[in-house]
Formats: structure tokens, sequence, C-alpha cells
């Protein structure tokens, strides 16, 4: 079980955005690193780091686009804009600082929100509710990783994302936008 931020460490002073959207950027985090830890013990091939930064961008651009639906109607619609953008700009950021580590200086956060862009509108096509995802975005989701992972278990990834890893995710990522809410 992924623990996520529970508390905020500054007591009595409304969140900014910026502070919202970046606790949920770094739980999606820790839930994405769990997830591909855990595919890794499955034994699904995910053999470099970076088709572990592939995978957990899959996973993270998912997360920014439930989150938008969990807070859907829990918040003015200008405030729910602005966490959203600031949990994906931070998310951004994580994978500008891991990937100029992995890679060296570059421009990494461009073509990652401009993923994030295209997989929204995507997932914007199906239906989702208070629980998470619905199976057709959970499929469509479960495609996008297998097309990061190594070839020999390629076709049961999407499987293993609806059967597995999105219900197992899903508990500690509605923990912490719950925690983000309860702040409100």
């Amino acid at each position: 079980m992924v623990r996520v931020k529970a508390r905020w460490n500054v007591k009595n002073r409304k969140q900014t955005p910026e502070d919202m959207g970046g606790v949920l950027a770094v739980n999606a985090w820790k839930v994405a690193g769990e997830v591909v830890l855990h595919l890794e013990n499955e034994d699904f091939q995910i053999d470099t780091h970076q088709q572990r930064l592939d995978v957990m961008e899959e996973i993270m651009i998912f997360l920014v686009h439930l989150a938008d639906r969990m807070v859907y109607g829990k918040l003015e619609d200008e405030r729910r804009a602005a966490v959203i953008r600031a949990m994906a700009i931070r998310t951004a950021e994580l994978f500008q600082e891991n990937r100029e580590e992995l890679y060296g200086p570059g421009e990494y956060k461009g073509p990652f929100i401009d993923k994030l862009n295209q997989r929204v509108q995507e997932y914007a096509e199906y239906p989702a509710d208070e629980d998470g995802p619905g199976f057709a975005m959970t499929r469509c989701f479960g495609s996008h990783v297998a097309a990061q992972v190594g070839e020999r278990h390629r076709k049961w990834v999407g499987d293993q994302m609806i059967d597995i890893e999105v219900p197992d995710m899903m508990p500690a990522f509605r923990r912490a936008v719950k925690m983000m809410l309860d702040r409100e």
C-alpha cells in the first residue's frame, strides 16, 4: 500500500492552488512508482530507466486527468483549473528533473505537456465516476502503458492495469485528493 501525504505541514492557513497541485503531483509520483515496481516484480519487461520513466509518465498523466474529474464540482471552476494546472506543472517539473538526471540537459517539460494535453482529450471521451475510471478509460490507459514496456508480456499489461493496478492505486490516490479537499 502506498503511503500518501495525509497532513499539511502548515496548519490554519488556506492552501494555495500551487500547494494543492504540488501535493497531488508528489502523491501521484509515489503511486506511479509503486505501480512500476509492482509491474517489475510481476516480471513485466521494464528493462531500462527510460522505460520506467515512460511508464510512470503514462500513469502520471492518467492521474492528472483523474484528479481533475475527482475535484470537479467540489472546487469552484477557477480554483479547480488552477489546482490541476499546478499539478500538471509540478508533474512536468518532476519529469524534467528525472530525465535531465538520466539524459542530461534538455527540454523535457514541453513534450510531457503536449502528451498530457493529447491524453486528457482522449480520456475525456470515456466515463468515470466517484470510484474512478470506467472500463473503457482503463483499457485505453492500459494500451498506452503497454506501448512503453518490453515486447515479452506487452499483450498482458493492459489486463494487468484493468484487473490489478488501477483498482490497487485508486484508494491511495483518492485519499490524497480527499485530504486536499478536506483542507478547503
